[in-house]
Parts: C-alpha cells; structure tokens; sequence
C-alpha cells in the first residue's frame, strides 16, 4: 500500500497535476486521517512563448501569490517529491509550485493569484482537489482553473519574463574550502575526457566542444544508482576513481553538485546559464522511489514514467532535451532499443554577454592560419579591452569575462611551433593554478566562430579512463536504483554546440545514458593577443574555478560545422 501510493505521488507530479503525500498503512487509512496529514501542492509549468522554461535566479525573486489575504513571494524549492518542506510559493526547474500542509482546507478550492511582479496581468489558479478509495488504492479527483477556463491535464503558463533584471551584485560561489578543493580533480577528469574526446576525433584538427562536467554529472547520478557494496573495485568504485572522486566519496560528491546546480544561475544574473537532469524509466519497470527523490533535491532532476514503446516517448525526451538547452540541441535520442529501460540525461546551457563587447564595424574578413598551414578568410573581431593576459613558452593566455565577471572565457594560443594538440595533452588544473596572471591593455583578435560536436562513442573514451562494469551486462550493479541486477549502461553520448560574436557566447550540451537491462596594478601593459590561428578555449565559474565548457577552434568556415 505504501509503495503504491508513492509511485502514484511520482506520477501525478510528473503530469504537474495537484499532489498529496501521505504515509499511513494500508490497515488505518482513512479519509479522514489522510486529509489531517498529507500537504497539497499546485504545481504549474511556466515556459516562455517559445516553449521554453523562463524560471531562473534573477526573474522569480519578484513574483508573488496572495491567498487567503496573505502574500507569498518566490523562494526555490527544496525538493519536488513527497512532502514539500515550504509553505507558499517555490520554484523548483520549469515548475511554479504552491503548497502548505493545512490540506484539509488547501482542497476547498480558494483562487490563488500570481503576481508576475512586472507590468503583466496576474493570473487566477483555482483548483478544486478531492481524494477516494477503489480496491484499497487511492485515486484522486481534482480539476483546475486558469483565469476561470477550465485546464485539463497539466497547468501551463506562457509568461514573457525576459525583462531586463535588477541589478544584483555578483556572488561567489558558496562552496567551503574542501569543496573548492575537491574541483580540481572534477575539473582534472574534464580534461582527462577531452584528451580521449580529441584523440577518437574522425579529423585529427577538426574544432571540438565538450563539456566534461556535463558527463561528470551523469556519472554523478550513476554512482549514487550503483550499489555500496561491491568495495574500490565495483561499478561504484570506476565511476568515483575515474572522477578523481574516490578519497571523498559519493555523498561529499553529490553535495558539491548539488551546491553548483543550487547556485549556477544565481552568481551573476546577468548571465544565463541552468544545470538540469533528468531521468526517464519504462513504464512498469521497478525503481526505488528514494532514488528519484534524491536526485529531485540533490541534481534538480525530473522524473516521468514513459510508454517507451510509443513513439511519444522518443518526442518527450527529445523535447525534454531541446527545452533545456534552449533550441540549440533539439534532440539526442534516434531510437529507444526495445530492452531500454531507463535513460538518465543531464543538460547544461550558457548565455554569457561579454563585460566589454567587440565593435561589430570592427570586424573584417582576414587570413586564419590553420594547423596543417591551409589559409582561409574567416570574420576577425577587433578590440582592445583592459583583461588579464599570461605568457609561458608554450602558450599565451587571455580572459574575457562575461556579465559581471562570475564566469570567464578563457583562451589558450600555442606559439612557436606549437600546437592545440600539444597544449591539450599538457592541459591540467596545475597548469592554469600556476600561470602568472598581469592586467593589461590587450589588442585582441578573435574569430567570429561556431563549433559543433557530436559524441556517440562516450564508453569508449570513459573506458580508457577506468570505468569498466558500468557497460558490462551482469558486472555492472545499479542495486541502489532497481532491484533489477541485470541493469547496465548500454549507450552513452554527448552533443554539444557553441557561438561565439561580438556580444558573447552561447553554449550548450546535453549529456545521455542509456540503461538497459540481461589584485591589480594601477599602469596596465600594453599586449597583443591575436588568435589569427588554431586556440583551445574555457569557460569556468570564476570562484570556484568550475571548469563548464573546453574546446578547440582550428579554423573551419561556418558552413563546415
């Protein structure tokens, strides 16, 4: 009885339908008692007209909702699952949430009125909720209305709230002193990934994009779903050692991700950027109810039940997967296998102005000089711009922040006869930590350039790092998941897409696991940076030293990607 009543919560909140929660026996449930116990929560999807989720740091700090002659202003939710731990209004992903636990009375159907906080009209919500009893299975009744119309389904809201943001003073991240430190080996598996990314490329100097952290989270996800018990050598024990991860453990892990999805968006709201996961299951196929509810509160993850031998399945993550990033990557499913019996997806999206744009009439068609010496005519973009700049033997270094300064893009040119190849092999947390940074006046020049990647293979290259029994049928055990032994990773991938102009750069990745079951100086220096040829380019979250997206550009036109 109490596991059927959970999976029941699970599914009605995946549809944004009204949920209560309760946890009596079978033998003493009653109405009544139900209704002293369970909070009610209206959930209600906000996209924008595009269809796209406008829910982030900067734009819900000023809704409200007043009900009952009482005013609710937005706060995030601290989980999505069972029982809500707020009163009033929350968001939580694309979801307008609003619950208490006075239920009894919630259901009665009061209108709740949302205040956008802008020059927009309110809208009304009032929903009528009741619960009852068929063969000892709860079943619940419920209607709702948007603005007197009567909604089926789901709540939806299409709200405009691209607004320009208050100004809010930029924020570090909030991690202690051992979190920061426990960046470094994540960021060191980044670049352990993006040398086996580089060297399985089909085109030995073909432009990459990638986002390792993006991986790191599935991974992430992965290790919490693998059983305990299996020791360093377990399908546990590969994911945590390949992440560098295996002194500190899985729950200081989870804690550290959590901390920097919890916090991505909210550093500088002038720059746009969402951490979302997901985890879509096979209709019917046994999975624990914690594990979804962990990675609701621990890796801001969704949760559906799928048909997945619909072809609406296939749309839904699909869809899931354009939502998040934006349009940029549309889609990372072709098929569902018919032994698929879980897919868990993490998506990351980037939209950084720079703090000093480059002068569009600046920009001119100009030679680039790419690795095997070919020269094309590519847009260079112009400008001097007062930034940190660094030089070694083998490389010169720039930064460019975005927004209020949170995140950066940072370049690395080779000189001499060096190459992005070379650089990359020699690319570490060591490395950058040690560069001698100068602020200076920097001539820069900079290509106008897009880069678009896709990774089928993703086993492979995490093979080559020592996660081995994650693909293995009958080696692999995901027990802390399902009760299914037979479970294994069976697919994995990442596509990943950037543009950067003369306003900022945009990025996106989408990250997919297929499971199937058998201080500065007063006088700056004058320098020149000009990346007239092939450079390897980051973007990190400046605090913490986060490293969310690495990349190559070797030169190809905008037509080659």
């Amino acid at each position: 009885m109490k596991h059927t009543f959970r999976n029941l919560l699970l599914s009605a909140l995946a549809l944004g339908l009204t949920v209560s929660s309760c946890s009596s026996d079978e033998d003493s449930a009653t109405n009544s008692q139900i209704w002293d116990i369970a909070p009610v929560v209206v959930s209600v999807k906000v996209l924008s007209p595009e269809g796209y989720s406008v829910l982030n740091g900067y734009n819900t700090r000023s809704i409200s909702a007043t009900y009952r002659g009482n005013t609710y202003y937005c706060q995030r939710a601290t989980t999505r699952y069972y029982a809500p731990t707020f009163y009033g209004l929350a968001y939580a992903n694309d979801y307008l949430l609003f619950g208490e636990l006075d239920a009894e009375q919630t259901y009665m159907g009061e209108p709740i009125i949302i205040n956008w906080g802008d020059d927009s009209k309110a809208d009304t919500i009032t929903f009528s909720h009741r619960l009852e009893w068929q063969d000892n299975t709860p079943h619940f009744q419920q209607k709702f209305w948007l603005n007197g119309h009567e909604v089926t389904g789901q709540i939806t809201i299409h709200k405009d709230l691209q607004r320009a943001p208050e100004y809010t003073p930029r924020q570090d991240m909030p991690v202690t002193a051992e979190q920061k430190r426990m960046l470094t080996p994540i960021n060191d598996f980044g670049f352990d990934l993006f040398r086996q990314l580089k060297a399985a490329a089909d085109e030995p100097h073909s432009s990459l994009v990638a986002s390792p952290l993006s991986v790191a989270y599935v991974l992430g996800m992965l290790a919490t779903a693998a059983s305990a018990d299996e020791g360093p050598e377990g399908t546990r024990g590969e994911i945590l050692k390949a992440l560098h991860m295996e002194q500190q453990g899985v729950d200081a892990m989870n804690a550290l991700f959590k901390i920097l999805a919890d916090n991505a968006s909210l550093v500088d709201t002038q720059t746009d950027i969402q951490l979302a996961c997901a985890l879509f299951v096979r209709q019917g196929y046994p999975i624990y109810g914690g594990y979804p509810s962990f990675l609701a509160d621990y890796y801001h993850a969704d949760y559906e039940q799928l048909d997945f031998a619909s072809p609406t399945a296939l749309e839904r993550i699909n869809a899931w997967c354009n939502q998040k990033t934006k349009g940029l990557i549309p889609s990372i499913l072709d098929e569902i296998p018919p032994l698929a019996m879980a897919y868990l997806l993490n998506a990351i999206y980037f939209r950084g102005g720079w703090s000093t744009p480059f002068y569009p009439d600046m920009t001119r068609e100009a030679d680039f000089t790419r690795t095997d010496g070919t020269v094309s005519k590519l847009p260079l973009m112009h400008e001097n711009i007062a930034t940190f700049y660094a030089h070694t033997d083998a490389f010169d270094a720039m930064r460019l922040p975005f927004g209020q300064g949170s995140y950066q893009m940072t370049f690395l040119l080779p000189t001499g006869t060096n190459t992005t190849d070379q650089l990359v092999q020699q690319l570490s947390s060591a490395v950058l930590e040690g560069l001698t940074w100068q602020y200076a006046d920097v001539n820069i020049t900079l290509p106008r350039f897009s880069v678009v990647s896709d990774y089928k293979e993703l086993p492979q290259q995490l093979e080559a790092l020592g996660v081995h029994r994650a693909f293995i049928p009958r080696q692999a055990l995901f027990t802390n998941m399902t009760p299914d032994e037979d479970l294994y990773v069976s697919n994995m991938r990442q596509k990943a897409r950037l543009a950067v102009d003369e306003k900022g750069c945009e990025a996106a990745a989408v990250t997919i696991a297929g499971m199937e079951t058998t201080a500065m100086p007063d006088e700056h220096e004058q320098v020149t940076f000009c990346a007239n040829r092939p450079f390897v380019y980051l973007i990190t979250e400046v605090s913490s030293g986060t490293v969310f997206f690495i990349g190559t550009y070797e030169g190809e036109p905008a037509s080659a990607q």
